[in-house]
Protein backbone atom coordinates (compact mmCIF):
# COMPACT_ATOMS: atom_id res chain seq x y z
CA UNK A 1 0.00 0.00 0.00
CA UNK A 2 0.68 3.60 -0.68
CA UNK A 3 -0.74 5.10 2.29
CA UNK A 4 1.87 4.88 5.39
CA UNK A 5 0.53 4.10 8.83
CA UNK A 6 1.85 5.36 12.25
CA UNK A 7 2.65 2.76 14.34
CA UNK A 8 0.56 3.97 16.93
CA UNK A 9 2.90 6.41 18.26
CA UNK A 10 0.24 7.51 20.70
CA UNK A 11 0.49 4.19 22.31
CA UNK A 12 4.19 4.18 22.80
CA UNK A 13 3.88 7.41 24.48
CA UNK A 14 1.86 6.73 27.34
CA UNK A 15 3.62 3.08 27.45
CA UNK A 16 0.39 0.89 27.02
CA UNK A 17 -0.52 -1.81 25.16
CA UNK A 18 -4.26 -0.55 24.02
CA UNK A 19 -6.13 2.41 24.07
CA UNK A 20 -8.64 0.92 26.60
CA UNK A 21 -5.63 1.34 29.16
CA UNK A 22 -5.67 5.09 28.54
CA UNK A 23 -6.63 7.02 31.96
CA UNK A 24 -7.44 9.95 30.26
CA UNK A 25 -8.57 11.55 33.35
CA UNK A 26 -5.04 11.50 34.51
CA UNK A 27 -3.89 13.48 31.64
CA UNK A 28 -3.03 16.82 31.94
CA UNK A 29 -4.47 19.34 29.26
CA UNK A 30 -1.40 19.34 26.98
CA UNK A 31 -1.14 15.44 26.61
CA UNK A 32 -4.67 15.61 26.19
CA UNK A 33 -4.17 18.13 23.38
CA UNK A 34 -1.72 15.78 21.90
CA UNK A 35 -3.81 12.92 21.88
CA UNK A 36 -6.13 14.55 20.16
CA UNK A 37 -4.06 15.52 17.57
CA UNK A 38 -2.81 12.13 17.33
CA UNK A 39 -6.55 10.57 17.06
CA UNK A 40 -7.12 12.80 14.16
CA UNK A 41 -4.06 11.58 12.58
CA UNK A 42 -4.87 8.25 12.81
CA UNK A 43 -8.68 8.86 11.72
CA UNK A 44 -7.41 10.47 8.75
CA UNK A 45 -4.89 7.49 8.25
CA UNK A 46 -7.89 5.06 8.34
CA UNK A 47 -9.98 7.18 6.08
CA UNK A 48 -7.73 7.42 3.43
CA UNK A 49 -6.58 3.56 3.80
CA UNK A 50 -10.12 3.05 3.85
CA UNK A 51 -11.31 4.49 0.58
CA UNK A 52 -7.75 3.02 -1.36
CA UNK A 53 -8.67 -0.31 -0.13
CA UNK A 54 -12.37 0.23 -1.41
CA UNK A 55 -11.24 2.09 -5.19
CA UNK A 56 -9.02 -1.50 -5.14
CA UNK A 57 -12.22 -3.12 -4.45
CA UNK A 58 -14.05 -1.88 -6.58
CA UNK A 59 -10.82 -1.86 -9.61
CA UNK A 60 -10.38 -5.69 -9.08
CA UNK A 61 -14.75 -6.14 -9.86
CA UNK A 62 -14.55 -4.07 -12.64
CA UNK A 63 -11.82 -6.38 -13.85
CA UNK A 64 -13.08 -9.40 -13.44
CA UNK A 65 -16.15 -8.58 -15.45
CA UNK A 66 -13.71 -7.27 -18.22
CA UNK A 67 -13.69 -3.70 -17.30
CA UNK A 68 -11.95 -1.00 -16.44
CA UNK A 69 -13.41 1.53 -13.31
CA UNK A 70 -12.98 4.70 -16.14
CA UNK A 71 -15.43 2.58 -18.39
CA UNK A 72 -18.03 1.75 -16.18
CA UNK A 73 -17.91 5.43 -14.53
CA UNK A 74 -17.48 6.90 -18.13
CA UNK A 75 -16.28 10.80 -18.13
CA UNK A 76 -15.72 12.10 -14.92
CA UNK A 77 -15.12 15.76 -15.56
CA UNK A 78 -17.58 17.75 -17.26
CA UNK A 79 -16.32 20.77 -19.56
CA UNK A 80 -17.99 24.02 -20.03
CA UNK A 81 -18.14 25.10 -23.76
CA UNK A 82 -17.42 28.69 -23.84
CA UNK A 83 -20.02 31.26 -23.70
CA UNK A 84 -20.35 33.03 -27.26
CA UNK A 85 -19.15 36.67 -27.33
CA UNK A 86 -21.58 39.73 -27.01
CA UNK A 87 -19.72 42.96 -27.78
CA UNK A 88 -16.32 43.58 -29.48
CA UNK A 89 -14.35 46.15 -29.73
CA UNK A 90 -15.58 48.57 -32.30
CA UNK A 91 -12.28 49.45 -33.35
CA UNK A 92 -10.74 46.22 -33.61
CA UNK A 93 -13.46 42.85 -34.04
CA UNK A 94 -11.31 40.59 -33.33
CA UNK A 95 -11.34 41.78 -30.07
CA UNK A 96 -15.02 40.34 -27.95
CA UNK A 97 -16.22 39.69 -24.83
CA UNK A 98 -19.23 37.54 -23.51
CA UNK A 99 -20.57 39.77 -20.96
CA UNK A 100 -19.68 37.67 -18.44
CA UNK A 101 -16.79 38.72 -15.94
CA UNK A 102 -14.65 41.77 -15.65
CA UNK A 103 -15.13 44.35 -18.28
CA UNK A 104 -12.13 44.19 -20.41
CA UNK A 105 -10.20 47.25 -20.99
CA UNK A 106 -11.14 48.13 -24.55
CA UNK A 107 -14.29 48.22 -23.51
CA UNK A 108 -14.30 50.59 -20.61
CA UNK A 109 -12.35 52.58 -22.68
CA UNK A 110 -14.59 52.43 -25.70
CA UNK A 111 -17.36 53.64 -23.29
CA UNK A 112 -15.41 56.35 -22.35
CA UNK A 113 -14.92 57.73 -25.85
CA UNK A 114 -18.77 57.62 -26.28
CA UNK A 115 -19.37 54.58 -28.00
CA UNK A 116 -22.85 52.98 -26.46
CA UNK A 117 -23.23 49.40 -25.69
CA UNK A 118 -25.20 48.88 -28.15
CA UNK A 119 -22.74 49.84 -30.76
CA UNK A 120 -20.65 47.66 -29.43
CA UNK A 121 -23.16 44.28 -29.23
CA UNK A 122 -22.68 41.62 -31.50
CA UNK A 123 -26.06 41.08 -34.03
Amino acid sequence: MTIGMLSRPFLKFWKVKSMAEIDVLSLNKDELQDLRKRIDVALEQRELRDKQEALEAAEAAARKSGFSLSDLLGETTKTRAPKPAKFADPKDRTRTWSGRGRKPNWYLKALEEGYSEADMRIS
